[in-house]
């Protein structure tokens, strides 16, 4: 819902709720279950570049990056895992985000 908004504040409201629900989520769930981690990297940042931009943006998409790099070395299997650090690296290197990931599976 925040990044279909277009109140900044009404936006980032939606955002920390969101931030506090899925971060206690990620804590709590002790199996491979990814989709709070997941949800909470590919939301924060696509609320991030819609409102403060690229620069911004990348650091965040950065920050997520690297602790799903963490969670792929104990979850190598999820796709879905797999699929956002692709999408968040890719986006920090050459600035496009993917929405799209069957691409990806096309050449395979």
């Amino acid at each position: 819902m925040a990044t279909r908004s277009e109140n900044k504040a009404k936006a980032y409201g939606l955002l920390d709720e969101a931030k506090g629900r899925l971060e206690k989520l990620d804590k709590t769930i002790d199996s491979g279950d990814t989709y709070p981690i997941v949800t909470l990297s590919e939301g924060h940042t696509r609320v991030i570049r819609k409102f403060e931009g690229d620069i911004k943006g990348k650091e965040i998409a950065k920050y997520y990056a690297n602790i799903l790099s963490d969670r792929l070395r104990v979850y190598p299997s999820v796709t879905r895992l797999k699929e956002s650090w692709i999408r968040l690296t890719n986006y920090v290197t050459t600035g496009e985000w993917l929405e799209d990931m069957t691409s990806l599976y096309e050449s395979s």
